[in-house]
């Protein structure tokens, strides 16, 4: 059993570079999620104000 601050290897089933290895790689698709989110979310906002910004035009086109 792994101890706090260790990683668990399975009973030594797995070197503790393979562990290092397959820890680093799931930091890595884990932050690879997180950013494709933020890219998600970017993207929304830029909809959100584009459309808005249009909305905008047309109320001033219809005052003219």
């Amino acid at each position: 059993m792994a101890r706090i601050g260790e990683i668990d290897t399975g009973a030594g089933s797995r070197t503790p570079g393979e562990s290092l290895t397959i820890a680093q790689q799931l930091q890595a698709d884990k932050k690879s999620r997180e950013l494709s989110e933020a890219s998600v979310t970017i993207e929304e906002y830029l909809r959100h104000e584009q459309n808005r910004g249009q909305q905008q035009k047309r109320k001033w086109n219809d005052l003219e």
